[in-house]
């Protein structure tokens, strides 16, 4: 089975243009809540056969804090195991993910539209549906939380990033995933799954095809 899970400001269905491309392969996708209704735990998949844990962005993070790396093959799709900046790492400053969180305080829903034009590409989803306090708690765990330790023991692990992705910095890409399988996109931005399906698919494939071998 393959896992899928969502990026902050995204849903579940941040993977419809994928997973049509992926044939008959079993998916399951992981819904973290940005958008209202029930959040899933990683309690819900930890007992499950993960032949791939896929992440899109904060999604990498979660696999990673919930130690999915130590129990199957990882694939990041603009992802990273840390978001801010420090000791070298080139994330992004603490200060602009706080003015972020702030703007979300006050308004939710232009500050998601401002977020997908800075992605690329915006999903299919009313801004104004947005959870606030869940969002709010996204962005507390993109400036807490630390995954390189875990990300440094996952054995197998791969990743496709994009040179223009204007969320996820190029070299923050190039020094999260140094000795690891990592692919570039030249254009998409910091929504692959919605701009690059078919690649995104095929990349997911020859993974998940790798693992079962």
């Amino acid at each position: 089975m393959i896992l899928l899970v969502h990026g902050w400001g995204f849903d579940a269905r941040l993977w419809d243009r994928v997973c049509p491309e992926l044939g008959d392969v079993p998916v399951r996708r992981v819904e973290l809540g940005f958008f209202g209704g029930a959040a899933n735990s990683a309690e819900d998949f930890l007992r499950n056969d993960i032949s791939l844990a896929v992440g899109h962005s904060l999604g990498v993070l979660w696999l990673l804090h919930h130690g999915f790396g130590h129990r199957s093959p990882l694939l990041s799709v603009n992802g990273f195991p840390r978001f801010t900046e420090a000791d070298g790492f080139p994330g992004l400053p603490a200060r602009n993910l706080a003015a972020l969180r702030r703007r979300c305080e006050r308004d939710p829903a232009s500050t998601l539209q401002r977020f997908w034009q800075d992605c690329g590409g915006a999903p299919d989803i009313a801004p104004e549906s947005a959870a606030k306090a869940r969002l709010l708690e996204g962005l507390d765990w993109l400036r807490d939380r630390d995954e390189r330790p875990a990300l440094a023991a996952t054995q197998n692990c791969a990743a496709l990033a994009s040179r223009d992705d204007g969320v996820v910095q190029a070299a923050l890409s190039t020094a999260a995933f140094a000795g690891h399988d990592l692919r570039w996109a030249e254009s998409g931005g910091h929504v692959l799954p919605l701009t690059a399906p078919a690649l995104v698919a095929e990349t997911i494939r020859a993974q998940y095809e790798a693992a079962s071998a």
